[in-house]
């Protein structure tokens, strides 16, 4: 649901809440043996389809938010990943998957994320370890995180 039609939607049922409200109290301050039977019945059922409403309002709330806050910065991990590739002469699509290896992606959900092989995932992985000299995998995320020099040589 777009997010107009939500903060539409909120404002037309905060004016039939309150319609409705004032009419059944209309018709129970009219009626007080029927109101002594109908209360309670009235409220559970004017709580639940209140919740019914509410719920999908909360869940458009979080996309507002979305929309209302600052652009994410650029975390540490990436910078190093940046500098890393800078260094190596790293190809786009090897920075892209050494991005996803240090966010602890295995080799067949990079190739799934990104839409290609397994193989070409590990090609390009054989080509990152031969360009900064690391041969295994926790040596690469050391290295992007700092922990260590990687046995790159250098």
């Amino acid at each position: 649901m777009p997010i107009g039609i939500a903060f539409g939607f909120s404002g037309t049922f905060i004016r039939f809440g309150i319609a409705a409200g004032n009419t059944l109290a209309l018709i129970y301050e009219a009626n007080p043996s029927f109101a002594f039977v109908a209360t309670t019945p009235t409220a559970i059922i004017f709580v639940c389809i209140l919740s019914a409403i509410i719920i999908p309002l909360v869940r458009q709330e979080y996309n507002i938010t979305k929309l209302m806050a600052p652009p994410a910065t650029e975390s540490l991990q990436e910078q190093h990943i940046k500098e890393l590739a800078k260094e190596f002469s790293l190809s786009a699509r090897e920075t892209e998957i050494v991005m996803l290896i240090a966010r602890g992606f295995t080799t067949d959900n990079v190739a799934k994320k990104l839409a290609i092989s397994p193989y070409t995932v590990n090609t390009h992985i054989r080509h990152v370890y031969e360009k900064i000299g690391i041969h295994k995998r926790s040596e690469l995320i050391d290295y992007i995180n700092g922990n260590g020099s990687g046995e790159s040589g250098n």
